[in-house]
């Protein structure tokens, strides 16, 4: 779990089978100087990286190691959005950002360092991208164009295509997962404040379909298990709400998470039927609920308290 605190530092907590390293409560320290919130990512058991926009605008990244951390290291660049990563294989792992041109620009480590800062072009608003890897040697990178449609652009074997754009009138960033193999889905809210969702799959996209709601943030999403995902967003009316889907029933009802969330709430999964739900509470610490394969834990409205002081939301 990482946070950019109000320090403007990066703050570390990790879950190690029996309990939260440093503690529950407390988090270590890991330096930066930071405008938005961090991505992170993994790429093999005990191995993790962390990437953020600096104040001066900059793109930084440090590794992490069985709870050990390296040193920040300057990989330059000039953005105007957080950034989105993405990871795959043993070392594999690409960056990308919204740039001060208003363009798309990616860094990419195959394994044997980084390259350079590739520009896809594109025109995009100030909302931060999302990228995913979907198939063997095939990511996505998408983000919200000045026109407020949504425009993602595939990486394969031989290099990056064109932009294609999905359409919709979109008020927030877009979130891209993959629930499988050869699968994307993209959530997103739209100008009359519901939650849209679009799906890809072997047969092509299907259409744009509203899953209802009245959103105040942007979505969190994730896959937890085969044939299961979840998303999530900050209410109109303050309540933080989940949907469920599952391949054999489609998409439940919404169901409210009560109001322990002051903006847009982050999910993640960490095996088979397990997600988190985390989000900076209104008093600045991190929150979070579980869902550990029967029921959400606390239950009800409850979350639990996981400290520190916060400015925006983890990863």
């Amino acid at each position: 779990m990482i946070g950019c605190g109000s320090d403007k530092h990066y703050k570390h907590k990790n879950w190690n089978g029996n309990g939260w390293v440093p503690s529950k409560t407390g988090w270590d320290d890991i330096g930066g100087d930071f405008k938005w919130m961090p991505t992170a990512g993994t790429w093999s058991s005990g191995n993790m990286a962390v990437w953020g926009v600096g104040n001066d605008g900059k793109m930084w990244t440090k590794n992490g190691s069985s709870g050990n951390w390296g040193s920040w290291n300057d990989m330059g660049g000039t953005f105007m959005s957080p950034p989105a990563s993405t990871t795959w294989g043993s070392g594999g792992s690409s960056v990308g950002g919204v740039g001060t041109d208003g363009g798309m620009w990616v860094k990419t480590n195959n394994g044997n360092g980084w390259g350079g800062w590739e520009s896809l072009g594109g025109t995009f608003w100030h909302a931060p991208p999302s990228y995913t890897t979907w198939n063997s040697g095939t990511r996505s990178i998408y983000g919200v164009g000045t026109d407020y449609g949504l425009w993602y652009k595939t990486y394969t074997g031989n290099g990056w295509g064109g932009w294609n754009s999905l359409g919709g009138v979109f008020i927030s960033q877009v979130i891209v997962i993959s629930r499988a193999s050869g699968y994307m889905d993209v959530f997103g809210v739209g100008d009359n404040e519901e939650m849209w969702w679009r799906s890809y799959s072997s047969s092509g996209w299907q259409g744009w379909q509203s899953i209802g709601g009245s959103f105040a943030s942007s979505p969190g999403a994730v896959s937890w298990g085969s044939g299961h995902m979840s998303c999530y967003g900050k209410g109109k009316d303050g309540n933080t709400y989940h949907k469920k889907w599952t391949s054999g029933s489609g998409w439940g009802s919404w169901e409210n998470m009560g109001n322990g969330c002051k903006g847009a709430p982050a999910a993640g999964s960490w095996g088979q039927n397990h997600q988190a739900l985390m989000c900076s509470g209104s008093d600045g610490k991190m929150k979070m609920k579980q869902w550990d394969g029967n029921q959400w834990v606390p239950s009800g409205s409850n979350w639990d308290d996981m400290g520190g002081s916060f400015v925006d939301n983890g990863a």
